[in-house]
């Protein structure tokens, strides 16, 4: 709402989230959204890319990160447990519902 211009209606629906009565929460989230916004088009501006941001020393950690854990679980063979779980629980005779719960 607030990329189209209807503050008035965005903060409306805000309030309703946070209730009427959190009008300093309300303010708050809107200028969190409107600084997310505005970061949005200065990197547009900018027109760096995606990837480059990635690879910023900020986030590269947290890159590295994502991906050995990504790869731990595919060599561990988590993913092959995770895939065929509802099947084995099934053998063992425990119902589904309480299979997809354990899961």
């Amino acid at each position: 709402l607030l990329k189209s211009g209807k503050e008035m209606e965005a903060e409306r629906v805000l309030k309703i989230m946070f209730g009427s009565n959190n009008s300093e929460q309300v303010m708050a989230e809107m200028n969190l959204i409107k600084d997310g916004m505005q970061h949005e088009n200065d990197l547009r501006r900018k027109k760096t890319s995606i990837f480059k941001n990635l690879l910023t020393l900020r986030t590269a950690h947290r890159v590295t990160l994502a991906v050995c854990l990504q790869m731990f679980r595919k060599f561990t063979g988590i993913d092959a447990i995770m895939q065929y779980s509802l099947t084995i629980f099934d053998q063992l005779g425990i119902p589904s519902l309480e299979a997809t719960v354990a899961v």
